[in-house]
């Protein structure tokens, strides 16, 4: 246990959705928009210091669901609302330890939220 280790306190998501000029061909399947997944993080350390941190990724369902049998926005769906529920599960972690050890914790819950 060290005064260093950490607790998540607030995580907040936003999507940006972003329609291209014109539609381009990137590894084999031609895109006319993008969304990305926006996170805020929130955390406190044992001693009361409190820091927060961003990060963005596109959602990147066309290459994460190469299926013809589903929609583009059927599997964009899908990844918002597991990102949802990763957030919550986030939000449940009541644990406070470094954040690599945080990080691992957290990987497998998110894991079984995705094969759900």
């Amino acid at each position: 246990m060290k005064t260093s280790d950490i607790k998540i306190t607030a995580v907040r998501t936003s999507y940006q959705h972003n329609a291209y000029r014109t539609m381009i061909k990137f590894g084999g399947v031609a895109l006319d928009k993008a969304t990305v997944l926006n996170v805020e993080c929130e955390v406190v350390t044992r001693d009361g210091k409190v820091a927060s941190g961003f990060g963005s990724m596109p959602l990147s369902n066309i290459w994460a669901f190469p299926s013809r049998e589903m929609e583009a926005d059927l599997t964009l769906t899908a990844m918002m609302a597991l990102a949802d529920r990763c957030k919550e599960i986030a939000l449940a972690c009541d644990e406070f330890a470094h954040p690599m050890e945080l990080g691992v914790a957290l990987e497998e819950k998110f894991l079984e939220a995705a094969k759900q």
